[in-house]
């Protein structure tokens, strides 16, 4: 007698096949994270950018402790040489926000590519990342140190792809239980 398996949802299909779409989820956790991880600093961005706004429109007069009367008074045209903030100046938080939002969806759409051994890791390419956005967001210092550790992680994820497990393994609510029942150590 033949049996008929149930249909499978398309992410368990991909998941339990080793159907070479591991580098799919590679892909999508590499971008995922960079994106999340450029979110983080425009978001940052746009904070700092705001408080040094304020922090200039304050006017204070530092000897006498109170507002200072020059920076009270616009003087005519001092208005018109302001320049008007653009939508991504004005918005920049919120570019940030959905720049990370959408990285996260990317890397949760890459655990129905790979196994989660591979993928977890890789993540860590966010400190990589941050690096170079660290340099080209914030204008700040690269340290040799920095470099080295960058070296390291990217030699650490580099082993990560090459040896660990290409395929996923899913486990129905029901092996789940029984993997804790028969788990006396834990």
């Amino acid at each position: 007698m033949i049996e008929i398996k149930p249909i499978m949802s398309f992410s368990r299909l991909l998941a339990e096949s080793d159907s070479d779409l591991w580098y799919v989820g590679v892909i999508l956790v590499l971008f995922g994270s960079i994106s999340q991880n450029l979110g983080n600093n425009l978001a940052s961005l746009a904070y700092s950018s705001n408080d040094d706004e304020k922090k200039e429109g304050e006017g204070e007069d530092k000897e006498k402790g109170g507002p200072s009367t020059a920076d009270s008074i616009p003087e005519k045209g001092e208005d018109e040489e302001k320049e008007e903030m653009t939508f991504w100046e004005k918005n920049l938080w919120a570019v940030g926000t959905g720049t990370f939002i959408g990285g996260s969806l990317m890397t949760f759409v890459a655990f129905a590519f790979a196994a989660q051994s591979l993928l977890a890791a890789l993540e860590s390419v966010q400190f990589v990342s941050n690096v170079v956005f660290a340099k080209l967001v914030h204008k700040e210092e690269v340290t040799w140190l920095m470099i080295a550790a960058t070296l390291g992680i990217v030699g650490g994820n580099t082993l990560v792809v090459l040896f660990s497990s290409h395929s996923a393994t899913i486990y129905t609510g029901e092996d789940i239980f029984a993997i804790w029942r028969e788990n006396t150590d834990f």
